[in-house]
């Protein structure tokens, strides 16, 4: 009997066969990773990036305008005014105004909205008048007057016709010395008087500039201490009638 004996069936036998497929498994496995690092991975499309050259976004005017109440700033003005009044003398006496005027509510900023009515803008101004000598001829005395008085002015309230145009009714009051001086008599001689008056006035101005204006002024006044000037003979020379009338034209500085 002869026995023959094939050495691949010895090798190819269970445990071989079960060797070889887990190496087959892990090749697999190993191909199978290769192609997952090979195959790229879908990534979302990013978008493109602001210019830096563009350039930025102005806000709108209504975006920059203040929303806050209008503030308000103390204003002054300095006025000079020559006028001619009928309230002191008989007949017409000329003169000049010098004032100064205070507006405790003159708006900051006009771009804001108003805090306060428009109209409501009080103003109170102080000054002095002083008149020019006026010479009055009774018989064959001549006589000169001479008025000098403090001025207290209050206006409450403005009336704007537009930006540049004010109507500004106001209460007035004059307190001063009215003084007469005769010649050509015996007895001639100097004498003063005490002066108050009360008067209503309307102002009209004109705005020039931010810092300039110009502008006119009627009032009605009525003495209040209306005394007599005659000579020794009982001839009146002069007195301040019940009411009169004034009338100037000014121009004035604001700071």
């Amino acid at each position: 009997m002869a026995v023959a004996i094939d050495p691949a069936a010895i090798l190819a036998g269970p445990g071989r066969t079960a060797e070889r497929e887990l190496t087959d498994e892990l090749a697999e496995e190993e191909l199978s990773a290769e192609v997952t690092e090979a195959t790229p991975v879908e990534q979302r499309p990013s978008l493109p990036a602001p210019s830096s050259s563009a350039p930025p976004r102005e806000p709108s005017p209504s975006s920059r305008r203040p929303v806050g109440p209008r503030t308000s700033a103390a204003r002054f003005a300095i006025e000079g005014r020559l006028e001619v009044t009928s309230a002191v003398v008989d007949g017409l006496l000329p003169g000049a105004l010098a004032s100064i005027e205070v507006d405790p509510l003159a708006p900051a900023d006009s771009s804001a909205p108003l805090r306060l009515p428009r109209w409501l803008r009080p103003t109170l101004a102080l000054g002095i008048r002083q008149s020019i000598s006026r010479k009055l001829e009774r018989s064959t005395v001549a006589t000169s007057f001479l008025w000098t008085a403090g001025v207290v002015r209050l206006c409450p309230v403005r009336l704007g016709v537009n930006d540049k145009l004010d109507i500004t009714p106001c209460l007035e009051s004059d307190v001063g010395v009215l003084t007469a001086e005769a010649r050509g008599s015996a007895d001639a001689r100097r004498t003063s008087s005490f002066w108050l008056d009360l008067g209503v006035s309307v102002r009209v101005t004109w705005t020039i500039s931010p810092a300039f204006y110009a502008g006119t002024g009627i009032a009605l006044v009525a003495p209040l201490s209306r005394n007599w000037f005659e000579l020794g003979t009982g001839e009146l020379i002069s007195r301040a009638p019940p009411v009169g009338g004034t009338l100037g034209g000014a121009f004035g500085w604001r700071f």
